[in-house]
């Protein structure tokens, strides 16, 4: 007979690992071939370094614990609680004579041992490899299976709690997938809803949200291999000693997640209520959570769906469409969710309360944002509290390296307060280019982003009017943004790097022109390292600090003169320490005296930039 005290059933546990057999066979089988048998093939015949062996290995890791974890922890816990999904097999587990927290610490470590245990038999495996290959590499392995065992903790724990709250065998993958990008897909949104009326919204994600999306955050934020590299002075060369995997710190929070996750599952599955497997929803209190929830995402997901259909995105003003799509949208998930819950189609008879006060929230929030309640619009840092700032004019404020010169900074705000000021002239004058054509003007957009003392950043957007009229007034936004943009301490922070630059950091350096004054001949002449950081240091550092090389114009075409060209350009590749890779491109004109003269000594001509 099966044990009432007992709370861990054996007889559970064979079960649940005999279902999952062929899932983690699958599992090890892709594992030893993606991992200590492609170390054999990839290394065993050619000559490597130590460092390429370990990035291999870590570059595994970064896979392993992001997109692989993410769809292995999913499949674990689905498989071993499929059981709840159907009601004969939940109302057989709830005869058993076995207490329910046994059943579920059995099942959860059932899944447990599915997910560590092969990854502990490929760790084995691939030390075995790397030392067949006659370089051990312990570290490097651990790291594999630490940073593959914590992720792995942390999504199967995710699913597991997203069983116990969904009682229909479809739903709960849907369920997974929707939560883990949630915050990161909604704060996208939210953000391009604001965009439309809060002026100086920014592009982008922030990068909390990024955080709280694991498998977002795991791919494209700081987790994952880096290189530790030593400059030898003898051959003025680079050299990769090894690799290292960076975001421990991130990785134990999902683990410490992962273990939280799983204490609420097992006190979701202790109050279940058996009968309701088949409900969308078998957890009775979650029942108008999942309401409100719903109802909100539909509202921000489909109302942004409305507004791209509608054109809406690209206005300047637009509270009353976003907020007319965001009700609409509220209004359908409203009642999807109705009908999920119910199981009826017949969901308009009762119960509208619930969608009153969420539009009445989304009233509330929006509109507070629309008449700036919050301060994000009028807000200017203090002097005082900024340590850089970034000015950029293209995608992003942090593609630019950041300027800490005390009279930028003193510009830059003085800018921000200026487009602040004036921000209804600036919105009226962008709201007369809408629909106009290039030749009558267009928006020029520019970011300001800083970085404050106490480690928080601020960024904002702004659209400045390219006019004929605006372009021959010193005093308007665009004149103010280029004096901004084209100062010499800005010119330095967008066109150099932010280390001692070395001859072998250069890996590619070429020139590119016209050789005559018609325009019509081109050539092409590449530098190289140590010709190519002699001409930086002596032409074109000289240059971009007093401000004659790397200037940009806003001009537009008109009275049949074509926009500013520079016919000869100079790109520049460089690779710092850690392995990343930096491109600066250079247009040459003839008032950068020193870069100019450079260049016609080899051939080229720059009169035509004049």
């Amino acid at each position: 007979m099966i044990s009432r005290i007992s709370c861990f059933n054996r007889a559970i546990f064979r079960r649940s690992l005999r279902r999952t057999a062929p899932l983690w066979v699958v599992y090890l089988i892709f594992w030893v071939i993606a991992l200590p048998l492609q170390l054999l093939i990839g290394f065993s015949r050619v000559r490597y370094e130590v460092s390429d062996l370990q990035s291999a290995i870590l570059t595994a890791a970064q896979m392993g614990s992001s997109f692989v974890c993410f769809l292995y922890g999913a499949a674990c816990a689905w498989l071993i609680f499929y059981w709840l999904f159907r009601s004969r097999s939940a109302y057989f587990y709830a005869s058993l004579p076995v207490r329910r927290e046994t059943v579920f610490v059995t099942d959860y470590c059932a899944g447990l041992v599915v997910g560590l245990v092969p990854n502990v038999a490929v760790f084995l495996l691939s030390l075995g490899a790397t030392a067949m290959l006659g370089t051990p590499q312990p570290l490097a392995c651990l790291q594999w299976l630490g940073a593959n065992c914590l992720s792995f903790l942390f999504f199967y724990s995710f699913a597991v709690v997203c069983c116990m709250v969904i009682g229909q065998i479809a739903a709960m993958p849907l369920l997974y997938l929707v939560l883990n990008f949630a915050v990161y897909v909604l704060d996208y949104i939210v953000r391009g809803l604001l965009r439309t009326f809060v002026y100086g919204m920014p592009d982008g994600t922030d990068r909390l949200a990024m955080r709280f999306s694991p498998l977002v955050f795991l791919l494209d934020g700081d987790v994952g291999p880096k290189a530790v590299s030593v400059y030898d002075n003898a051959q003025s060369v680079y050299h990769t000693v090894s690799y290292g995997f960076t975001g421990w710190s991130y990785l134990l929070a999902l683990g410490g997640a992962g273990l939280l996750f799983a204490a609420a599952a097992f006190f979701l599955y202790r109050g279940r209520e058996m009968e309701r497997s088949g409900d969308v929803i078998a957890v009775r209190a979650l029942r108008p959570i999942f309401l409100y929830f719903f109802t909100v995402g539909c509202a921000l997901v489909l109302g942004d769906g409305i507004m791209y259909l509608i054109g809406g995105q690209t206005l300047t003003a637009n509270f009353f469409p976003v907020l007319f799509c965001l009700i609409l949208g509220a209004f359908l998930g409203y009642t999807a969710a109705q009908m999920m819950l119910q199981k009826t189609m017949r969901v308009f008879t009762h119960g509208w309360w619930d969608y009153l006060v969420v539009c009445l929230c989304l009233i509330l929030f929006f509109g507070a944002a629309r008449l700036d309640l919050f301060g994000y619009s009028r807000r200017v840092p203090d002097e005082s509290k900024v340590a850089s700032v970034t000015v950029s004019a293209y995608t992003s404020g942090t593609q630019d390296r950041p300027c800490t010169d005390a009279d930028a900074i003193r510009d830059t705000l003085a800018l921000h307060s200026y487009t602040v000021g004036h921000q209804l002239e600036i919105e009226r004058a962008l709201r007369a280019l809408d629909g106009s054509s290039y030749e009558d003007g267009y928006r020029q957009d520019f970011y300001l982003t800083y970085t404050l003392k106490d480690g928080g950043t601020l960024t904002r957007k702004y659209s400045a009017p390219v006019t004929p009229e605006t372009l021959g007034d010193p005093e308007s936004l665009i004149s103010r943004f280029t004096a901004l943009y084209n100062s010499p301490a800005a010119i330095l922070a967008r066109s150099t790097p932010d280390w001692e630059l070395r001859p072998a950091d250069i890996t590619y350096c070429s020139i590119n022109g016209p050789t005559d004054e018609t325009g019509v001949n081109f050539d092409t002449v590449n530098l190289g390292s140590s010709e190519a950081y002699d001409f930086y240091v002596n032409c074109l550092l000289p240059d971009l600090q007093n401000g004659s090389l790397g200037s940009t114009s806003f001009t537009i075409y008109q009275d049949g003169k074509a926009e500013t060209w520079y016919p000869v350009s100079v790109t520049l590749d460089l690779t710092d320490a850690f392995g990343r890779t930096f491109s600066y491109s250079y247009n040459v004109s003839a008032a950068a005296e020193k870069t100019a003269a450079y260049v016609e000594k080899l051939g080229f001509c720059t009169k035509l930039a004049q």
